[in-house]
């Protein structure tokens, strides 16, 4: 099973990406299958429109994967790594990516109990659905676009899969400006730690697993000329770039709001522009000023 992975900051559209992806007669997804649903949350939908407990897609996927005997339930699919009782495993498990020496003991806290037995139950439960899915929908490479660094170090370092990377990057100032929209009480510092903090840590994996394949799309320049980027990543995962347009209710996708819009166009969002007030972008220039401009942003 080929798996691809798609890590970026929220709000750098990921979620479009994986849409685009999804017409992609190889490519299985589900978008993030990290997802964090819980019975208080019975209510969402898949992006087919029907509520999670009546898709016929997501019934057929749990009464296979019970029937291989694994305890995975349409609004609780077990696949993010963490143990809720325990604040410590939380620490242990969510901790960013860091050095070499970081990771090594992390490793070792994981492989023993009683973080060993959970963490590894949370890992095939990802496997057998990752393999489920792919399988019932026809798909040489299957998709998580769950974004998070730290899950794609455990994917690496589970080996169970042969691994390539679509690091997603967009311009820090819309991903502030985005945030800002949805999170009014967040600061322009911390949004800007927050997003250096997820490149820090691709850097961190990146020195951890040198041989990582590994292609960064621009959200600007997927905006700008869709065809050509796809085809970009279809070369990449060595696919024909057969592409279908977008069409909707479109697959049975988790991740933002958006996966639940009709997409009439593909427009580029620069509201950052006019929206972002002088003193947001000064604190932006002073915290990530450097690593927008590595990314290549002016």
């Amino acid at each position: 099973m080929h798996l691809v992975y798609l890590t970026s900051c929220s709000y750098s559209g990921s979620t479009l990406l994986t849409l685009l992806l999804n017409t992609h007669p190889q490519i299985a997804t589900v978008g993030e299958l990290k997802a964090n649903i819980n019975s208080k949350q019975s209510q969402i939908l898949c992006s087919c429109g029907q509520n999670l407990h009546h898709c016929a897609f997501w019934t057929t996927i749990i009464k296979r994967t019970q029937r291989l005997g694994a305890d995975i339930q349409a609004d609780r699919l077990g696949t993010q790594f963490g143990y809720p009782e325990s604040k410590l495993f939380q620490l242990v498990c969510h901790a960013k990516v860091r050095s070499r020496w970081f990771e090594n003991m992390r490793r070792f806290a994981l492989s023993r109990e009683p973080f060993a037995k959970t963490f590894t139950q949370v890992l095939m439960r990802n496997r057998l659905l990752i393999e489920t899915i792919a399988d019932h929908k026809g798909g040489t490479h299957f998709l998580d676009s769950s974004k998070d660094v730290v899950r794609l170090m455990y994917f690496l370092q589970s080996k169970y899969w042969q691994i390539s990377v679509i690091r997603m990057v967009r311009d820090g100032r819309g991903t502030m400006n985005s945030f800002q929209k949805h999170f009014p009480s967040l600061s322009p510092r911390k949004i800007a730690r927050m997003w250096t903090g997820v490149d820090r840590q691709f850097e961190n994996l990146v020195r951890l697993f040198p041989e990582m394949r590994t292609i960064t799309v621009r959200y600007e320049d997927l905006v700008d000329d869709v065809a050509s980027q796809l085809k970009r990543i279809a070369l990449f995962l060595n696919l024909s770039p057969n592409f279908s347009e977008l069409d909707f209710p479109t697959g049975h996708i988790f991740g933002n709001d958006m996966r639940l819009k009709r997409i009439e166009s593909i427009r580029l969002d620069e509201s950052w522009r006019q929206q972002l007030s002088p003193s947001a972008l000064q604190i932006f220039e002073q915290i990530a000023g450097p690593t927008n401009r590595k990314l290549g942003y002016d």
